[in-house]
């Protein structure tokens, strides 16, 4: 065995508190197998202090050294290791573990009580959380009845569409057929301009041939009134001419007057069932 003393260790550090040192201080005192062993933090000018104390053999206390420089906890910020003798009274390692035990158990009292407390409030938050998903749900199945309702609208509308592209085809129709009406106007209209230019024509071969009558009057009294007997034939045909024009046009614009009064009965219709689709009025 080699030889045997007590050492005072302290670790200091900006921060060697509240990192998992004295954890580590205890399992390194376990595999060393230390028979007394304690750790404490304190606070000197501002510097936290980790003070370590230990009875054992010279090379295991220089072991425990080693692994503290080497093997220190992640967030913990270490800036010198100190040793020196120490003759006081040290506990035995099972007591610093039970007693360090203690502590990190009292430590973990305040954290359970804020867990449950943040529980608490999760479940609350869970609770809120479901009202509001059940209201989301309550919405989401309006708005679903907003969507049926809809599309039976859209639907109806459809069909009013449908109803409504009928209407315009017939109307369609019967433009066209009012196009084709005026088409046959305007033909019947050339044919009596050609007729009024003809009865033109023959106005001014009558005026020539009058003429020549004057002139034969005063050869011939019989050709004179023969000329006037032609003559006044002429002019019945014109009269008669001019009486079939005027039928004629009679016979067209009471055709049209008719054709007008289909076409206007027609759109009165088509505005009826308009308005009884609610499109109008």
């Amino acid at each position: 065995m080699g030889i045997r003393m007590q050492s005072q260790i302290t670790i200091h550090g900006s921060r060697v508190h509240e990192v998992g040192f004295r954890l580590n201080l205890l399992q390194y005192a376990k595999k060393l197998r230390f028979f007394n062993f304690e750790a404490f933090n304190d606070i000197k000018e501002n510097e936290e202090l980790v003070i370590i104390y230990v009875e054992g053999d010279e090379a295991k206390i220089n072991l425990l050294i080693h692994d503290i420089q080497t093997n220190k906890p992640k967030l913990a910020t270490v800036h010198n290791i100190t040793v020196q003798p120490y003759t006081g009274h040290i506990l035995p390692l099972a007591t610093f573990s039970q007693d360090l035990q203690m502590e990190q158990m009292a430590k973990s009292v305040p954290i359970l009580a804020e867990m449950r407390d943040l529980q608490k409030d999760t479940i609350s938050m869970q609770k809120e959380m479901l009202g509001m998903q059940r209201e989301t749900i309550g919405l989401q199945k309006e708005t679903l009845g907003l969507q049926k309702e809809t599309l039976g609208l859209q639907k109806e509308t459809i069909g009013l569409q449908n109803v409504t592209i009928g209407l315009q085809k017939e109307t369609l129709g019967l433009q066209k057929e009012t196009l084709g009406l005026q088409k046959e106007t305007l033909g019947l209209q050339k044919e009596t301009l050609g007729l009024q230019k003809e009865t033109l024509g023959l106005q001014k071969e009558t005026i020539g041939l009058q003429n020549v009558t004057i002139g034969l009057q005063k050869e011939t009294l019989a050709l004179h009134k023969e000329s006037i007997t032609m003559h006044k034939e002429s002019l019945k045909k014109q009269d008669d001419t001019i009486a079939e024009i005027h039928g004629l046009r009679d016979d067209f614009r009471s055709s049209v007057n008719d054709r007008l009064t289909k076409i206007e009965e027609s759109l009165h219709t088509i505005k009826v069932a308009l308005e009884q689709a609610k499109i109008l009025g």
